[in-house]
């Protein structure tokens, strides 16, 4: 059996319904994902799958920018090269993030990989919801038309304000699976967003009554018959309340869910369809984690520990973080939060999962910076070599 195996991080260490208006921009991605020679001992196709982020700053503020996503990658053969980006910005304020990402490289037989990004104007009142959903069509190479099944994942986000940033009460990215269209050798599949900004924080301004938001969501298609792959929906939950009293800690379950048992899978993983973040109250954010960890496969079982957490406020935010003059001045609120997830559990006939994580340290010095400044933004090249291989008889 072809087990999970784990990249070496080896980077940094992280620090501990109504409708409104929307706009979609469709970035047709023609990314190239090329099958090996024949004489590689390698299996037809590898891909790379998000897996969720940690994020934290040193102390609680409305989010400018926040996001984690993977923005494109090429297999070829026994390696892979990708681009992973995660996005930090705290307004007026100058903060240091730390943060996770994950990420998990697939290599399989009978699958074809069809990543790609959408851009979403999100505008509003505060206080109003924004709920939008759109239809993405993507172009099939023959290898991909007419499969038994078309499963899309969610490959990451990045939300970025445009205008001075609120406090986040709810946001929610679904995708949807997709179905073929014979006339024009297409998958089609939705894309459903829902949001609400609010502020009752002086950094907002006293003037601040709209919300305007860029949202950049990464997703990925999958293509493949029932012989090379199986597919099974999930989803998992929590709901938690803070006071102003106890420091809310994580401490994340880990999971175990059940495959197939009618057919022998040789690896697996679970990726995201949806994520959902709902707070009581609109509130300033110091934590926020949308993460698979640690996902093992073996007999039919895949395991792993699903970590959703938000924190509004911890004891050191006001005399241990990156801009002192500032954190004095933070506040803390009580609240409930329910943050939930659709997940896909994936197993493969023949293939085999590798994880990989990336820890990185971002410092926003703000100066009137925009939220689109390079120094909002930390991106990362991985240059991957991948241990699956198939050894052919």
């Amino acid at each position: 059996m072809h087990k999970n195996r784990n990249f070496e991080p080896g980077l940094f260490d992280a620090y501990p319904p109504r409708f409104l208006s929307m706009h979609v921009v469709i970035a047709a991605l023609g990314f190239w994902l090329a099958s090996p020679s024949a004489s590689a001992q390698m299996y037809e196709s590898s891909f790379v799958v998000w897996q969720g982020f940690q994020h934290r700053w040193t102390y609680n503020h409305p989010p400018a920018r926040i996001g984690d996503y993977i923005e494109w990658f090429k297999c070829k053969g026994d390696g892979c090269a990708a681009r992973l980006k995660h996005s930090s910005a705290s307004a007026k304020r100058p903060d240091a993030t730390g943060f996770r990402s994950f990420y998990s490289v697939v290599s399989a037989n009978g699958v074809t990989a069809l990543p790609g990004l959408l851009a979403f104007e999100l505008r509003g009142k505060n206080g109003q919801i924004v709920n939008a959903e759109h239809t993405v069509k993507v172009p099939l190479p023959p290898e991909a038309r007419g499969a038994d099944k078309y499963v899309v994942l969610l490959s990451g986000f990045d939300l970025t304000c445009r205008e001075k940033p609120d406090q986040i009460e709810r946001f929610s990215i679904s995708v949807g699976d997709g179905f073929y269209s014979r006339s024009d050798s297409s998958m089609n599949f939705d894309v459903s967003v829902f949001a609400r900004f609010d502020c009752k924080s002086g950094e907002c301004g006293t003037r601040n009554r709209s919300y305007d938001y860029q949202l950049t969501i990464s997703y990925l298609a999958l293509a493949a018959d029932d012989a090379a792959m199986h597919s099974r929906g999930l989803s998992i939950n929590r709901a938690y309340f803070w006071d102003r009293k106890f420091e809310t800690q994580n401490t994340p379950p880990r999971q175990t869910f059940v495959g197939d048992t009618t057919k022998y899978y040789t690896a697996a993983l679970v990726a995201f369809k949806r994520i959902t973040f709902i707070l009581s109250r609109p509130q300033n954010v110091l934590e926020w984690n949308m993460a698979l960890m640690g996902g093992k496969y073996e007999k039919g079982k895949y395991t792993v520990t699903p970590d959703l957490f938000f924190k509004q406020w911890s004891k050191t935010m006001k005399k241990r973080s990156a801009s002192l003059k500032h954190s004095r001045w933070t506040k803390k609120k009580a609240g409930l939060a329910e943050i939930s997830a659709d997940l896909t559990l994936l197993e493969f006939t023949e293939g085999c999962v590798e994880n990989g994580t990336v820890n990185g340290r971002m410092r926003w010095t703000a100066k009137n910076r925009d939220p689109d400044a390079d120094e909002a933004l930390y991106r990362k090249g991985l240059t991957l070599k991948l241990k699956c291989q198939k050894s052919k008889p």
